[in-house]
């Protein structure tokens, strides 16, 4: 089971990323949340792996150092 918790972001963001949601529904994200994770993830694959100093394991949530 995956665990999760939470994150605070400034309202004015989160209104941006609403506007985005709504005015672009051919995009697919259902939530903020859902914008927000896979920015993230797209993110995360961007930066190099040196750079990187943990790797997540998604299948198993661990964090590896």
């Amino acid at each position: 089971m995956t665990k999760y918790t939470s994150i605070s972001l400034p309202k004015k963001f989160i209104q941006k990323i609403n506007e985005f949601i709504e005015s672009h529904p051919e995009e697919g994200y259902s939530s903020v949340a859902d914008f927000v994770k896979e920015a993230s993830r797209t993110l995360l694959r961007e930066i190099p792996p040196k750079k990187q100093k943990t790797l997540v394991n998604n299948q198993e949530g661990k964090v590896q150092t």
